[in-house]
């Protein structure tokens, strides 16, 4: 049997270096702190909520211009919704530590501890983030969803949107499919509002004429009778369904004298718009060509007649002697017919692009300038780009810069598409789904 003896080992502090050298230490307490401090943190929600928020707004902004590319090309229109979303993301981190010792003298024991040459140390750590979103794609091809896009705009609609200061003849250019004036003794005469037709330049024409004399809209309270007149013993048996009833409907109980005696009757309030002209230096001009029935309604009461040339509802002249207009409000599908005409005037005569005036300030000085509606390029790739989508293998994009009215008028669209969105027109099932 061999037998082993228990020999004492005494090292030296200034010739033999400890098992485990200060640069592994070190390298070992970097690469613990590095991953303690990495493996607590994650994609945060507001981080996750807001890329999904610009890829969504990307995404509507390519499908409205994906939209009149095709109306340009005579093409049928098609709409998506993301009705719902999910996002996931998780970061994974790595870290280790790897080293390649030699002994200095491995015969003796203090000489094997000892790091000689060719000994080095390393150490690593690498973090992997990831974000994924799933999310369902519906088609708005049916019959609900296709209804409101192919109604005409109603003037409530073009009342908000006037009240929210838009540039007046942009905001009428996008609404107004024509304009038919009849004047005194002639035939009637329509001028519609697309480049494609004959009588556009006459449309722009005649627009800018109007907004000049102060063409706006207004929203004003009707009240309507609902129902017969009731007698005081009706009213009292009914008074309390009225109430339930009051505040949705917006029913009023007002007392009507007649020569047959006093009587209930009930009024319903509701708000309607119409264009009419504000009064400004021109509305002379206007109550000498259309009549003063065309003025915007004064909501604090009748016009002073000592401070303004015309006094709202007093006719001055018969109303045969008048110019009579009409206005034709287009639909939120026509839009998209009247922007891709635009596209294909860009396309074939750039030089007649369709613009409007806008007034400019510079160093104190107003002047004006003509202003592009909508400005779309065709495979033009150098410019940074607001929106860009492939269709045909053409390429086409509106441009970040120098864009003319192109950002308003697609938040316009937006607006318009989302009140189109009813209850029903996006539907449960999915259509498509994209992971």
């Amino acid at each position: 049997m061999l037998h082993q003896k228990n020999i004492p080992l005494f090292f030296n502090s200034e010739t033999i270096e400890m098992t485990f050298n200060k640069k592994i230490l070190a390298l070992c307490l970097v690469s613990l702190l590095l991953v303690q401090g990495c493996s607590s943190q994650g994609p945060s929600f507001s981080d996750m909520s807001q890329s999904y928020q610009s890829l969504l707004e990307k995404y509507n902004l390519n499908s409205a211009l994906l939209n009149v590319v095709r109306a340009s090309q005579n093409r049928p229109l098609s709409f998506l919704a993301i009705p719902s979303i999910t996002g996931s993301g998780s970061i994974s981190e790595t870290g280790g530590i790897s080293a390649n010792v030699l002994s200095a003298v491995p015969s003796t024991v203090g000489g094997f501890l000892s790091a000689g040459a060719g000994t080095y140390y390393g150490g690593g750590y690498e973090a992997t983030l990831g974000r994924s979103f799933t999310f369902t794609q519906s088609s708005m091809d049916n019959a609900e969803f296709s209804k409101k896009i192919m109604t005409p705009i109603s003037l409530e609609t073009i009342n908000y949107l006037n009240n929210r200061h838009i540039n007046k003849e942009l905001l009428f250019s996008l609404t107004l499919s024509s304009i038919e004036i009849k004047r005194p003794g002639q035939d009637p005469v329509v001028y519609n509002n697309y480049p494609d037709s004959k009588s556009y330049a006459e449309f722009r024409q005649q627009l800018s004429r109007l907004v000049k004399l102060g063409l706006s809209t207004q929203a004003m309270e009707k009240k309507e009778t609902v129902g017969p007149l009731m007698p005081e013993v009706f009213r009292d048996k009914e008074v309390l369904d009225f109430f339930e009833a009051k505040t949705k409907h917006r029913l009023t109980l007002e007392k009507v004298s007649t020569k047959n005696g006093v009587y209930f009757q009930v009024f319903q309030t509701r708000e309607i718009a119409n264009i009419c002209f504000t009064k400004n230096d021109e509305a002379h001009a206007v109550a000498e060509e259309f009549g003063d029935k065309f003025f915007c309604f004064n909501h604090f009461g009748e016009y002073d007649k000592k401070s303004n040339y015309i006094a709202l509802n007093e006719s001055t002249v018969k109303d045969n002697q008048k110019t009579l207009i009409r206005f034709v409000t287009r639909s939120t599908s026509e839009i998209f017919d009247y922007l891709g005409s635009i596209l294909r005037t860009q396309i074939n005569n750039p030089d007649k692009n369709p613009t409007i005036s806008r007034n400019t300030s510079a160093a104190g000085n107003s002047a004006e300038e003509k202003t592009p509606i909508f400005v779309i390029e065709k495979n033009n790739t150098l410019s940074k780009k607001l929106a860009v989508i492939s269709y045909n293998d053409d390429t086409y994009s509106i441009p970040d810069e120098n864009n003319g009215y192109s950002p308003l008028v697609v938040n316009i669209i937006a607006q318009l598409l989302a009140l189109s969105r009813v209850p029903g027109s996006i539907p449960q099932s999915p259509a498509v789904l994209i992971k």
